[in-house]
Formats: structure tokens, sequence, C-alpha cells
């Protein structure tokens, strides 16, 4: 079953130019830190894309995709995604979520 864990981070307040670039950085840092823990793992295999985003109209507006293919998708989603919404409440608002793809 394919399955999308969705994180997205909304800044609350003014957020200064750098302050933006520190948590694409940070966004960044922990994917990848979090991703190299996940893959030392037996369930690294299921993890099958990363992708980030940010919003075209709000720069502040950052957006983590995890895209996995594993038997069950999980209502509350991944240990990687919780661990990683959880870093990034430092910034702002954040909203998780677990999205299953329709069968063609």
């Amino acid at each position: 079953m394919k399955w999308v864990e969705v994180i997205q981070l909304r800044c609350c307040g003014a957020v200064e130019h750098k302050k933006n670039l520190d948590i694409s950085l940070k966004l960044r840092m922990l994917t990848e830190e979090l991703l190299s823990s996940l893959l030392s793992e037996d369930g690294g295999s299921w993890l099958r894309e990363v992708k980030i985003f940010h919003n075209a109209a709000i720069t502040t507006d950052v957006c983590l995709h995890l895209h996995w293919d594993k038997a069950l998708a999980s209502r509350q989603g991944s240990t990687v995604g919780f661990c990683i919404a959880d870093s990034l409440k430092e910034f702002g608002l954040v909203d998780r979520s677990v999205w299953v793809e329709e069968p063609a």
C-alpha cells in the first residue's frame, strides 16, 4: 500500500529572511539525520521518497512529504514523521497528516 505522510509548517509572527533559511536548513538536516537512522533499521526499506516544498506565495510555509510503501498505513504516521514534526514546533504551527493512495 502506498501512502504519503505530509508535515506542514507555518511560521508564526514576523519571520525575517534569515530565520526562513534556518527553518529550511533545519528541516533538511532533521530529515537527513532521521532518515539515516531509519535506513539503518529494518523498516527503512519502506520509505520510497522524501520531498520538501515551500509555498509559492508564502515563503515561510514549508511542507515535507514522506512517501511510504508498506502493507498497512499507520493512522498516526511514522516515528520519523512524528520526530520531525515535533522538532519543527519551535518555529510555528505544525500539521501532520497521512494520505493513502487510491487504487487506479
